[in-house]
C-alpha cells in the first residue's frame, strides 16, 4: 500500500474491505479495495478480484467508479 494511505474504513464484506485513502504521490483522495488475507489464499478468488477491476476499469461512465489501478501480488 506505499502510494496510498488508509484513512477510513468505508465498508467490509466477505471477500474484502473498501477504504476511504489517499494517493500519497499526488495528494488525490482515492477509494481502496482490498482482499481481506484470507481470501487471497484462493486463487480463483484473487483472479476475480482482478478480472473485477479490469472490468470496472473498461467503463467509462460518470456514475461508474473510475479504476486507475490494481496489484495482484498485495
Amino acid at each position: 500500500m506505499g502510494r496510498y494511505r488508509l484513512e477510513k474504513l468505508l465498508a467490509r464484506g466477505g471477500m474484502g474491505a473498501l477504504y476511504q485513502a489517499r494517493h500519497v504521490g499526488v495528494d488525490r483522495p482515492v477509494a481502496v479495495k482490498v482482499m481481506i488475507p484470507r481470501a487471497l489464499d484462493f486463487e480463483l478468488e484473487s483472479r476475480r478480484f482482478i478480472r473485477e477491476a479490469r472490468a470496472a476499469a473498461a467503463v467509462n461512465h460518470p456514475n461508474v467508479v473510475q479504476v486507475f489501478d490494481v496489484d495482484a501480488d498485495g
